[in-house]
């Protein structure tokens, strides 16, 4: 799921347009700062995902009114060797933030939940960021952040693939909620829809008595909770149901 935000002084671009837009000036900000050419920024992103064979099959791109910032994100089809057999299909996505007004920082997001927005927000399962100061080098960015989320992504295969083929019991599904519970990561009003979606799941591949289809419970609370705090949300219900269900 990928969501970008507009916020107010945004607008869709494109990246002919993007080409044209100057750096901003350094102005009498420290000889440290060093801006980024958006258009540049975008291109090298796109260059990163197809040196591992990932060509975006979708791009949004959104352009501060003055110039200085951009939003963008790039959407693909997850590759064949991350698709795991029980678990439902998923885009992935990438998102990325910067300002040239010393406002923000680069920032990336990469994964299957992502959200970008023109007020500095950049969430996903990975996320990096690097300031805007010299010796910022766009392809050491953009390839540090690539490989680093590549390898998370085998590590995140191995430990769902485990979840998809764990079946657990009446037991199990209760303690986990209870756990989910205790460490404050839902209220227990949203515990008790998480329930309701364990006992009556929503789409008939969820209806075997599986870890990772009560996680999906979980995430299809998980995702009516605020913007800001659902990744970390989605992060500690996944290591719940780890340490319950596969323990």
């Amino acid at each position: 799921m990928l969501t970008v935000f507009n916020s107010r002084g945004y607008r869709k671009t494109t990246m002919a347009e993007l080409a044209t837009v100057p750096i901003t000036p350094r102005g009498d900000r420290s000889d440290r700062w060093e801006g980024v050419q958006h258009a540049d920024l975008v291109a090298e992103i796109q260059r990163g995902f197809e040196a591992i064979d990932l060509t975006p099959k979708e791009t949004r791109l959104s352009l501060q009114e003055s110039g200085h910032g951009l939003v963008g994100a790039f959407i693909f089809d997850t590759p064949e060797q991350h698709r795991i057999e029980g678990a439902p299909m998923m885009d992935l996505a990438c998102g990325f933030v910067h300002s040239n007004d010393s406002r923000r920082a680069l920032h990336g997001a990469i994964g299957t939940n992502v959200s970008v927005c023109g007020n500095g927000m950049c969430s996903g399962e990975f996320t990096w960021s690097r300031k805007h100061t010299n010796r910022l080098e766009l392809d050491e960015w953009v390839s540090d952040g690539i490989e680093k989320f590549a390898d998370s992504m085998d590590q995140n295969k191995v430990e769902i693939e485990e979840l998809v083929g764990t079946d657990i019991s009446f037991h199990q599904a209760s303690s986990t909620l209870v756990e989910l519970g205790r460490r404050k990561i839902l209220s227990w009003k949203r515990i008790g829809q998480v329930d309701e979606f364990w006992r009556n799941p929503p789409h008939e591949e969820f209806a075997r008595s599986t870890a990772f289809n009560l996680y999906q419970a979980f995430n299809e609370v998980a995702k009516r909770t605020p913007m800001q705090a659902q990744f970390r949300t989605l992060r500690q219900g996944f290591q719940a149901v780890k340490d319950v269900c596969l323990n």
